[in-house]
């Protein structure tokens, strides 16, 4: 491989962890508060629940532990976020280009095979999307463990600071504490991030259309007027925002699944309104949840955890575009 091409491939890397680092730090700080309520949510138990509603759950856990409580966990869920997604977008960054050089085998000009090679396009972005949260989840689970004890505590403080959680998680529960539920975490991410990917590169070509090669006797001109950064940038917010919306919704119940199998190590430091059930595996969860609460039960919170994740969504792609753009640009009077 040439040595400018061994250089741009590193470039891109780069540019694709400190945007997604970039973008994990904004997207996080804003939609925090949605991701305390879904917590809660999912974990409480369904005998009187406290929690009902977003805005009535938001307005109680201001009353009672004060607005900054919206942000709890959060240096724990900014280390998870951050480093999430760095290791994504680097990781899709590099398999979606390794996809692209796989032979698509519905090549031609007719519409049959049109359409076959942007089936086959989708496909390998769904798989270069799965790869990535795959990798990021096992990379940084043990801060999600952490994040999920924090929103949990409510006004039953037992940790105040990810150095007392570590040592006694580890002291009682030893390093596989902080790796509970990750077999259902991996069983939902590893789908909703190849969906998450594949929706978002659909949406965004269906809303910024590559422009169309020039005709002989057509000047530059008719190619169209490309869109301005700020414009650019929230179309593609908007279509990240309706792809992790989407995804979150297909694959929600495995997400509540991963939560509960969480809570369970937890129980020690749960508030009241928590679910207290023991799971021996992530298929006797999904029986238990099914035979007590029914289908709604793998829906619980799903309003809080699908706003969350439109909102998140949204802004994570914004975010991460619009840093890549601005590194590109500032490159160009270089290259």
């Amino acid at each position: 491989m040439p040595v400018t091409e061994i250089i741009k491939s590193k470039v891109k890397v780069t540019d694709d962890a400190v945007a997604g680092a970039a973008a994990g730090a904004i997207a996080r700080m804003i939609s925090a508060p949605f991701d305390v309520v879904k917590i809660r949510f999912q974990l409480q138990s369904q005998v009187n629940p406290k929690y009902k509603s977003v805005l009535q759950s938001l307005r109680i856990v201001v009353k009672e532990e004060g607005i900054l409580s919206l942000w709890k966990g959060n240096l724990s869920a900014s280390y998870l976020w951050i480093s999430y997604m760095m290791v994504q977008f680097s990781m899709y960054g590099v398999l979606k280009r390794f996809g692209e050089k796989i032979a698509n085998p519905f090549q031609g000009s007719g519409s049959s095979q049109k359409g076959g090679e942007k089936a086959w396009q989708a496909f390998t972005q769904f798989l270069a999307g799965a790869g990535a949260g795959t990798a990021s989840v096992v990379v940084t689970y043990p801060f999600d463990i952490m994040r999920t004890q924090f929103a949990l505590q409510g006004q039953n403080v037992v940790f105040k600071s990810m150095a007392s959680f570590i040592a006694h998680t580890y002291r009682t529960t030893g390093v596989k504490g902080f790796y509970a539920g990750l077999v259902p975490a991996m069983v939902g991410i590893t789908p909703q991030m190849g969906l998450n990917f594949a929706f978002y590169e659909t949406f965004r070509a269906i809303a910024m259309p590559e422009p169309s090669p020039l005709k002989p006797g057509r000047s530059q001109g008719d190619k169209g007027q490309k869109d301005s950064f700020g414009w650019a940038t929230l179309k593609k917010g908007v279509c990240g925002g309706a792809a992790g919306g989407l995804s979150k919704l297909i694959v929600y119940p495995l997400d509540t699944v991963k939560k509960r199998m969480q809570g369970q190590v937890l129980t020690h430091t749960l508030s009241e309104t928590a679910q207290r059930v023991h799971y021996n595996g992530l298929l006797h969860c999904f029986r238990t949840i099914q035979a007590t609460e029914g289908l709604q039960g793998f829906y619980r919170g799903i309003v809080a955890t699908v706003a969350k994740s439109v909102v998140s969504t949204a802004i994570t792609f914004a975010a991460y575009e619009g840093v890549k753009d601005l590194l590109a640009a500032s490159r160009e009077p270089a290259l």
